[in-house]
């Protein structure tokens, strides 16, 4: 297939049959290089819109659709091709990139092309395509590769570039590339509301509000302003009393495991139960993408409104980063919080975001507040700071003793912070006067290098 010249961006939409007999829609995002920078070697065009047809076959070479790419004397070829996805796209939902090229070696013994992507997340430059064995010499041949990646985020840069590079391993002979392409592939779009989102409810809680972790209903007294509470094990008289004396109730439920003690368990198809949550006996992995459970997620939002909770604290949202039993992918659990998210603005309850640092900024604007367990000990705090750029609450939890200067340097950045056991049934709170110490810490702490953003 010939594709368009001077057209930066060409969707394809395909089709497969999935192992259930179900037709799935792929879409491929076709992303062309806008231009070269050569680090070593020399390029015989610099047109890189050259790069945007697929025009040659056979032996046939034609400088007026081609460009070569030759090493320089005594060393190797680098040069580095920069993509620039298109502003509209929903990156979130790309799952896999397609990397083609029509090129043309003259040698394959001696001399070796390779290409890789720059992962950016991981600082380190990622294997695409390579000459081998099969490819062909003095012929021109479509190279291609498809992989599965689990964000989009990971490789683009601050200038909102993808970077691709190409490098020989000596300095003799060239290659020719005749076109050049990235494809972004959706397997699955992320559905497209009717109507814009609910907004959130106006909001009874403010950064630096004072909270208490009360999941196992432990206090027998309640000082702080916000009450976190249990929303199965905690009636609808209790959750009135606690509002009778001014306080903003938050019902924690588990949005991303199944436990085995529910109540509603049995609604819960075996399908979308998956492996163990780690040390937590009776409590499992959910397919997040399951249907059945978002329903069961719906019914538990109706549970937390009727019970009058003010808000909810939806919990282990962040199986993209362990070992849930499913290939769950950061975009499908952007989808999944964003959809949580809908649902308790649209019954009018604030909701939180639990941990998930790594996507924490990209998400912020669709959550009240943050809940976060042991940001310090993992050093992801500085993932949270948006929340408190935007007057939002960020409520960090610290399964260790009071520390005062730690407390300082949670407050003096605007968090608000419980210390407990990992039980949560001892439960203990920063002095008032420690927002005012000196925000240091001790110099073994300081030595982990565990600190907040500089600002």
């Amino acid at each position: 297939m010939r594709c368009i010249a001077n057209s930066v961006l060409v969707v394809a939409i395909l089709s497969k049959i999935s192992c259930y007999g179900v037709v799935e829609a792929v879409q491929w995002v076709n992303v062309y290089p806008d231009k070269i920078n050569i680090v070593k070697g020399s390029i015989s065009d610099e047109n890189v819109n050259l790069l945007r047809t697929n025009v040659l076959k056979g032996a046939v070479d034609d400088p007026s659709t081609q460009i070569d790419f030759t090493p320089q004397a005594k060393t190797k070829f680098v040069g580095k091709f920069i993509f620039q996805p298109p502003p509209n796209l929903n990156l979130v939902a790309v799952s896999k990139i397609r990397f083609e090229v029509n090129g043309k070696v003259q040698a394959l013994e001696n001399q070796k092309w390779k290409f890789q992507i720059r992962n950016v997340a991981k600082r380190k430059w990622q294997s695409l395509s390579k000459t081998s064995t099969t490819t062909n010499v003095d012929r021109w041949g479509m190279w291609k590769r498809v992989t599965p990646i689990q964000s989009m985020d990971d490789y683009i840069n601050g200038k909102g570039d993808i970077v691709i590079r190409l490098n020989s391993n000596n300095d003799f002979d060239e290659i020719g590339i005749d076109y050049m392409n990235l494809s972004l592939g959706i397997e699955e779009a992320l559905p497209t509301p009717s109507s814009p989102p609910a907004p959130s409810p106006p909001t009874v809680i403010s950064k630096g509000d004072s909270f208490v972790y009360d999941l196992p209903g432990k206090q027998s007294t309640y000082d702080k302003k916000v009450i976190f509470i249990d929303l199965f094990d905690t009636n609808k008289k209790d959750i009135a009393s606690i509002r009778s004396m001014g306080k903003v109730v938050i019902c924690y439920f588990s949005a991303g495991s199944f436990e085995d003690w529910r109540s509603d368990k049995s609604a819960f198809p075996i399908n979308a139960v998956g492996n163990p949550l780690g040390e937590w006996p009776g409590e499992f992995w959910l397919d997040i993408m399951n249907d059945d459970v978002r329903t069961i997620m719906k019914a538990r939002m109706d549970l937390a409104k009727n019970k009058g909770c003010h808000g909810v604290d939806p919990d282990n949202v962040d199986g993209f980063d362990n070992d849930t039993g499913f290939s769950i992918l950061k975009w499908q659990t952007k989808d999944y919080i964003q959809f949580l998210a809908s649902q308790a603005h649209e019954r009018g309850l604030l909701i939180g975001l639990k941990n998930s640092a790594e996507i924490a900024t990209q998400v912020e604007q669709y959550f009240d507040f943050a809940v976060v367990e042991e940001c310090w000990e993992y050093n992801e705090c500085c993932q949270y700071i948006s929340f408190g750029t935007q007057m939002k609450p960020v409520f960090a939890i610290e399964y260790r003793s009071v520390k005062q200067k730690l407390c300082a340097k949670f407050e003096n950045n605007g968090f608000s912070t419980n210390f407990a056991n990992y039980a949560l049934d001892q439960i203990w709170f920063c002095p008032e006067e420690t927002r005012h110490l000196d925000a240091s810490v001790s110099d073994k702490e300081s030595s982990r290098k565990l600190a907040f953003c500089s600002k």
